[in-house]
């Protein structure tokens, strides 16, 4: 399985909800709208890839298998 990654800012002011798999961000800060509420399910990955991404709220709604990493070797 790949990760769906985005290297440009996304134009959409919605919430984010990642149900399955990864999520990449890279390429710039804030390639999400920093007013985007951020929803992860269960064994859900945001790959963060060193950037610096602002969101207005990030929920965990699957458990507590979610994974938030700030570059490959960094974890939060």
């Amino acid at each position: 399985k790949r990760p769906v990654t985005f290297n440009y800012a996304i134009t959409y002011t919605g919430s984010t909800t990642l149900i399955a798999g990864t999520l990449s961000l890279g390429g710039g800060n804030n390639r999400l709208a920093a007013t985007s509420r951020l929803f992860l399910a269960n064994s859900t990955t945001l790959l963060l890839g060193g950037i610096s991404q602002t969101f207005a709220d990030v929920n965990d709604v699957g458990g507590m298998d979610t994974q938030i990493f700030t570059s490959m070797n960094n974890s939060i």
